[in-house]
């Protein structure tokens, strides 16, 4: 398997490239490694009412489970040193679910599934559109909080710029634990009803873990990008981007028990070409519990 770039495969990659711009051109197919195998036409919504810059276009599209939905088990919270007036509150909710895996039972979307793009040369970069140069003030701190079934949102993707500001506004207490690698790691008490700001977070290639160590079940993660394209799937499994340059640009999927869509190769990404003032729609994207 590929773990780093060599000259003799980046020239095979660049070779690879212009055999798949080739078929697009010729055909309207895009082929596609990793997160997709082989897809049909994408289809190019023109007239898109929030962009007409020919010089940039929209991504969407939807994630789906290949295969049968994993059950939601409960957690055991017998197994915890609870006090009664602790017990209570974390029951108040209903039954607290293990997150490993959300998916619609009906429609079998995914969500809490990290989508971003990076360049289709590695060498490149996605120039920003310059509505996007800067976080909005408004967007400037991301909330999270502690409720009783866990963390919401349980997936967060934010962007240099941003900060993340944790909220206990129960009665019981936690810990924060945060294990970064760019970011120095924390282990902070959260009192009932306290907040703790997370400032100046940095890009890291690898997810961040927040969890509580004296209540196991609860945990999330946290991803930080140094651009603006990327996105965390909803209720039903939707993403999407705007503005993206146009061109071709890379797609990569990543779940945080399944790791990258289409394992190790997933990490370089599906090729996709962004047309200018349209929306591409890559329609279903499925993906399955454990990569073949």
């Amino acid at each position: 398997m590929r773990q780093n770039w060599t000259d003799q495969q980046y020239r095979d990659e660049e070779s690879r490239r212009r055999f798949l711009k080739e078929i697009t051109a010729l055909t309207g197919w895009t082929v596609v490694t990793g997160a997709t195998a082989f897809q049909g036409p994408m289809e190019a919504i023109a007239g898109d009412k929030a962009n007409a810059d020919k010089g940039f276009g929209g991504i969407k599209g939807r994630i789906l489970l290949d295969g049968e939905v994993p059950e939601r088990k409960e957690i055991d919270l017998s197994t915890a040193a609870l006090n009664s007036e602790d017990l209570k509150w974390f029951r108040s909710m209903g039954p607290i679910l293990n997150e490993d895996w959300v998916v619609d039972p009906k429609t079998h979307a995914v969500r809490w599934v990290y989508v971003w793009l990076i360049p289709e040369d590695k060498k490149g970069s996605l120039t920003p559109h310059e509505s996007l140069t800067s976080v909005k003030a408004q967007e400037k701190v991301v909330p999270i909080d502690q409720e009783p079934t866990g963390y919401v949102p349980h997936a967060v993707a934010i962007r240099e710029g941003q900060n993340i500001l944790m909220r206990n506004k129960g009665p019981v207490a936690h810990v924060f634990s945060l294990q970064g690698f760019s970011n120095p790691s924390k282990n902070t008490a959260m009192p009932p009803g306290s907040e703790i700001p997370v400032t100046d977070l940095v890009a890291e290639r690898a997810p961040i873990k927040i969890s509580c160590p004296p209540h196991p079940w609860e945990r999330m993660s946290l991803r930080v990008f140094d651009h603006p394209y990327f996105a965390v799937t909803n209720a039903d499994g939707e993403f999407e981007f705007k503005m993206v340059p146009s061109g071709p640009c890379r797609l990569i999927v990543w779940h945080e028990t399944l790791g990258f869509h289409g394992g190790r190769q997933g990490r370089y990404g599906s090729l996709v070409n962004v047309e200018g003032a349209a929306v591409t729609d890559l329609g279903e994207i499925k993906i399955k519990t454990q990569t073949a």
